[in-house]
Order: C-alpha cells, then sequence, then structure tokens
C-alpha cells in the first residue's frame, strides 16, 4: 500500500456531479409491494447497474487520484426488508460476475492506497427505545457488513461502517441500550464500526468517548453546532485518542464540512473554503460532492 497516498487522504460522498454523473439507481417498498410478480427481476437489475456504477466511481477515484470515497448505503435495494432479503442474499449466485468485477476492482483500489467507508442512514439507531427500530437498525447494519464483507473489504476501522448512536436527547440514558445492541452485532460489523460527535445534545466527542470503546469520527461541522463548551483542539483530542486507543494501527478519519452561512449553519454548503490540517484522512460532506474536493487534490 502507497505510504504517501495513505498520508494525503482527501475524499467525497456517494455519487459523482459534473460531466458524467453517477447513475445509482433505486426503488421503493411501495412499488415492489405493488408489483409482486416482477419485483425480484428489478431488484437484481437494480443491483446489476449499482454495482457497475460503483466500479466506474472507483475507477474516477483512481484516475483522478482520489484515495478516499463513502460508499452510498443504498447501493443495493432493500437488502433488509423483507421483500428483498432473499434477492440480495442470492446476488452472489445471480450476479456473480458483476460481484467478481466489483471486488476486483476495489483490491485494485486499496492496493494503490485507496479507503472505501459506508455511513448508514440517520434511521439507523441503535439507542432507540422502541425494539422494533433497534432491530431493524441492527438488520441495517448487519447488511453493512455483509456487503463489505462481499467487496473484499478488511474487517478493521479502515473500512468503517460509521454511525450516530442517537440525537442525544436521551442524554447517558441510552448507553446500557447502545451497548445491548453492540453486543448483538456480528464481528463484521463491530470490526468496523465507528460514532459520529452530533450537531446538537448530548453525544459530543468528549462524552462519546468517555461511555464507549469505540473510534471517533470527529465532525468538524458538529462541533461548531455543539462544542460541548471545550476547545475545538480539545474535541478533536478526544477523537484522535480514540483511534490511538481502538484502532492504532488504522488512520484516522474525519469528517469536514462547512455550513451554508455559517459555523452554526447545520446545513452543508456546495463548497468547502478550505480544509483543516488535522493530521487524518478527511471526508468532505459538501453538496457538490467530487467538484468541491477537486481544488484541493
Amino acid at each position: 500500500m502507497n505510504t504517501e497516498l495513505n498520508n494525503n487522504r482527501i475524499g467525497f460522498c456517494c455519487i459523482l456531479l459534473g460531466n458524467n454523473p453517477s447513475k445509482f439507481r433505486s426503488t421503493t417498498v411501495t412499488w415492489c409491494s405493488k408489483n409482486l410478480n416482477t419485483y425480484e427481476q428489478k431488484l437484481r437489475e437494480i443491483t446489476k447497474s449499482n454495482l457497475s456504477e460503483l466500479t466506474r466511481v472507483i475507477d474516477y477515484c483512481i484516475n483522478r487520484r482520489i484515495w478516499l470515497y463513502r460508499i452510498s448505503s443504498d447501493l443495493i435495494p432493500l437488502p433488509d426488508h423483507p421483500l428483498g432479503i432473499e434477492t440480495w442474499l442470492d446476488s452472489p449466485v445471480a450476479l456473480a460476475e458483476e460481484w467478481q468485477l466489483a471486488k476486483e476492482k476495489v483490491a485494485e483500489y486499496l492496493l494503490l492506497g485507496g479507503r472505501l467507508t459506508v455511513h448508514p442512514s440517520q434511521y439507523v439507531s441503535i439507542s432507540s427505545p422502541k425494539d422494533n427500530v433497534r432491530q431493524n437498525s441492527i438488520n441495517n447494519l448487519e447488511y453493512h457488513g455483509l456487503l463489505f464483507d462481499r467487496l473484499g473489504l478488511p474487517r478493521t476501522h479502515f473500512a468503517l461502517i460509521n454511525i450516530h448512536v442517537s440525537n442525544g436527547k436521551l442524554g447517558n440514558l441510552s448507553v446500557d441500550t447502545v451497548r445491548d445492541s453492540i453486543a448483538r452485532l456480528s464481528d463484521s460489523v463491530v470490526s468496523r464500526l465507528t460514532f459520529e460527535n452530533e450537531d446538537k445534545s448530548f453525544w459530543t466527542a468528549e462524552n462519546l468517548s468517555t461511555y464507549f470503546r469505540t473510534p471517533i469520527v470527529f465532525d468538524t461541522l458538529h462541533y461548531s453546532c455543539n462544542s460541548g463548551d471545550i476547545s475545538f483542539d480539545s474535541a478533536f483530542e478526544y477523537a484522535r485518542q480514540s483511534w490511538e486507543s481502538f484502532a492504532p494501527k488504522v488512520r484516522q478519519l474525519c469528517h469536514h464540512s462547512e455550513g451554508i452561512t455559517g459555523p452554526n449553519d447545520r446545513r452543508h454548503s456546495d463548497f468547502v473554503k478550505e480544509i483543516p490540517a488535522l493530521g487524518c484522512d478527511i471526508e468532505v460532506e459538501a453538496k457538490m460532492k467530487n467538484l468541491a474536493i477537486e481544488k484541493f487534490l
């Protein structure tokens, strides 16, 4: 793996914009429920198309020397829903060639120094007091773990699965629930799991580091909106130490974005004016995706 590239990873999230934008496809539970005779074939067609598109996007990253890319959490249609589970589990057989090509492209990217991550939906809540919400969240995380296994990604925080613990409204009352959820997750997920500091309420980097033995993905805009009354350097240090403690052989990863109207605006701007020198891999969460990082490459 190219050490020089590892020291300078700046990446973008999910889709390409510009002259040849991404064409990732999706569908809905409603459509599938209304088309029970044909929906399985459509799910296979979408999966085939999206795996091909993933390969194309990784090729783009290689050609542009972009060595960090966040895979869309919607790459596979309905993988954790009863209508889509069977098709998802069977896809390595039904779409063996497509999976092999995607896996080979991922292996090439990793060999050159690339890093792939994923950020499941905001609806994933392993802290929820509602059993059905929590079980659905666990099912979704298990899908992401299996997805990364199928793509040949390592079971380490290098190929991280990053989530929000919760919206923080319950404070530390949700800690036992989160720990119980983690205990129910497979190694495929736990070995990659990271938590992100929130843009409001309780789950700052400081509080995450107090209650959980999990690497913290430090989000700069979330810190600006929810500093927890400590300095940027101090908050970042909590995150840095979490990587040293729980993923010592893996380079720390952070998120960077800027608010549309200022540092306390939670809405992400189209572009970023600068990328902070944090000494870690940085995913830029700007609305203009790959176009927002071009001037920094």
